[in-house]
């Protein structure tokens, strides 16, 4: 099990979702996720659905605007990512999804689906 291997961090990751879209079974998720001391650029995103892996994307984007928050000059500039999960079951709400950010190979910290949360209305 993926999120065994890790160690799981009670910090939330920091990031934005730009990109959550589902059509024909294919899920596509882009935007941009860093550490929660914004010191390290993620290095992918794993995608969970009731504790079950679903997916994951590397992230290697480059993204300057992130670095404007870094706590080391330029170490967030490929915060980016940009994938999709092809086969998206039709009966799983994508909006019911949890996001967990690798962080230098050894810890997960969650990332909260900011677009699920402005469209459903909830905080």
């Amino acid at each position: 099990e993926i999120i065994s291997a890790f160690n799981l961090d009670s910090a939330m990751a920091i990031g934005v979702f730009d990109i959550y879209t589902k059509k024909d079974n294919t899920l596509r998720i882009a935007g941009w996720a860093i550490n929660n001391d914004k010191t390290f650029p993620a290095e992918k995103i794993h995608v969970f659905y009731k504790e079950h892996f679903i997916g994951s994307g590397e992230v290697h984007i480059k993204r300057p605007g992130v670095t404007k928050i870094s706590k080391n000059g330029n170490s967030l500039l490929e915060s980016g990512f940009d994938f999709s999960i092809l086969n998206f079951p039709n009966d799983i709400d994508e909006c019911k999804l949890d996001f967990f950010v690798e962080i230098n190979s050894k810890s997960l910290q969650k990332m909260v689906n900011n677009k699920c949360k402005l469209l459903s209305g909830t905080n």
